[in-house]
């Protein structure tokens, strides 16, 4: 069972890692390299996604034993334990097991229009409104290389023949506009 947002993306050899290895029961975290904006935009200060998707047996997804390893997050270990068993009660699970260099956290992606329309609906309201959804500020931060929220993190434009996943650069015609150019 793998429990993974739509825009994350798990390398298929690292998916066949992570599944033989959560055989035991154990839960596996895959560690996502973080892309922003564009696909070879990747964030220099946390270059890799620590909060990725999570991997485990369906033996282990019904197991009450799994959700006793909780680390932060919304669900007390109380609240799983006594609710029906649900793939979003994974998130604050603590890994047994890390799977590094697992993959691709693609976020904010699709351009100007996607990016405003993604804060528009984002969870945290916080970041929804004033300036953090200003196309001004976010064209600031894109060309800057900085991040939306002011939190430090800078990105830079890598070539995209050494960061991408197989399938995109087999067809570069289809990513054209979501690929930063590079000298």
């Amino acid at each position: 069972l793998i429990v993974s947002d739509l825009d994350e993306i798990p390398s298929a050899a690292a998916v066949r890692r992570a599944a033989r290895s959560a055989q035991d029961g154990k839960v596996r975290m895959l560690q996502l390299s973080l892309r922003s904006f564009y696909l070879n935009f990747c964030n220099f200060s946390m270059p890799r996604w620590e909060w990725g998707p999570m991997v485990l047996s369906g033996r282990a997804f019904r197991d009450p034993k799994t959700y006793q390893k909780m680390r932060k997050g919304d669900w007390s270990v109380k609240e799983v334990l006594t609710s029906v068993p649900s793939p979003h009660l994974l998130r604050p699970l603590k890994p047994d097991r890390i799977v590094r260099n697992a993959g691709w956290h693609f976020t904010f992606m699709g351009g100007m229009e996607m990016i405003l329309r993604k804060l528009a609906s984002f969870a945290h309201a916080e970041y929804s409104t004033g300036r953090f959804a200003d196309a001004n500020h976010v064209r600031h931060v894109i060309e800057n290389g900085g991040d939306l929220f002011g939190l430090g993190d800078r990105y830079y434009a890598v070539p995209a023949e050494r960061c991408l996943p197989p399938f995109i650069l087999r067809h570069p015609e289809k990513f054209a506009a979501l690929i930063y150019p590079t000298p």
